[in-house]
C-alpha cells in the first residue's frame, strides 16, 4: 500500500524520535538525583529528629537559646529598648487607660 522507501523513512524518523526521548530521559534522571539528593538529606534529618524523645526536645530549646546568645552576641542595649518599648507602651495603655 505505501512505497517501501516512505515505511523506511518513517521507520528511521521513528528511530531518532525514541534515541531522542531516551537521551531527555536520562538526562532529566540525571537532573533529578542532583536535586533529590539535598531533599534525601533532609528527609533522614526529619526522621532522626522524629525518633527523638520529646523530653529531649524540650531541652533543646533551652540549649539552642543558650548557643544563640553565644554565637550571636547583642549589640546594644538601646536594640532591645527599642524592640521591647512598643509593647511596654501598648501594656502601660492597655493597664492605665
Amino acid at each position: 500500500m505505501f512505497p517501501t522507501q516512505e515505511l523506511n523513512a518513517l521507520a528511521h524518523c521513528k528511530r531518532m524520535i525514541r534515541a531522542r526521548i531516551a537521551r531527555e530521559r536520562f538526562a532529566c534522571s540525571t537532573a533529578l538525583e542532583a536535586v533529590a539528593r539535598p531533599l534525601r538529606w533532609i528527609d533522614r534529618l526529619h526522621a532522626r529528629w522524629r525518633s527523638v524523645p520529646a523530653l529531649l526536645k524540650l531541652a533543646t530549646v533551652p540549649v539552642a537559646f543558650f548557643l544563640k546568645r553565644r554565637l550571636f552576641p547583642r549589640k546594644a542595649r538601646r536594640s532591645v529598648l527599642a524592640r521591647w518599648l512598643p509593647l511596654a507602651w501598648r501594656i502601660v495603655r492597655g493597664v492605665c487607660g
